[in-house]
């Protein structure tokens, strides 16, 4: 599902979520996005998906950065990107930190 929530607004409880675990998941992304000193204002929700046994949430910032975080089934957040290989195909990897996979992330939307 596509949305585009300001993490803010989700902090500060201005923002409804379909699921109590969700809102669980978005304060341990959270956390994480503080620990690792990013500004929570400058970033928004924009993806809620499920992949096999995790709940998956995208995330942009204002300069257009992107990361992804999976909540495995024990509630650890661990942050992703993807690698685009062209014609539409790209793979999905975990990365060491949510500055990292920032880095890595390459847009698999690039050239359309």
């Amino acid at each position: 599902m596509f949305v585009k929530y300001s993490l803010s607004d989700i902090k500060n409880n201005k923002v409804h979520l379909e699921e109590k675990s969700q809102k669980l998941d978005l304060e341990r992304i959270m956390e994480c996005l503080k620990s690792e000193g990013f500004e929570l204002s400058n970033w928004h929700l924009f993806e809620i998906a499920q992949s096999e046994d995790n709940m998956v949430y995208g995330f942009e910032n204002l300069n257009k950065n992107l990361f992804y975080m999976k909540i495995g089934t024990e509630r650890q957040a661990t942050p992703h990107f993807f690698k685009n290989h062209g014609s539409g195909e790209y793979s999905e990897f975990q990365a060491d930190s949510i500055k990292d996979a920032i880095k890595q992330y390459e847009n698999f939307y690039a050239g359309c």
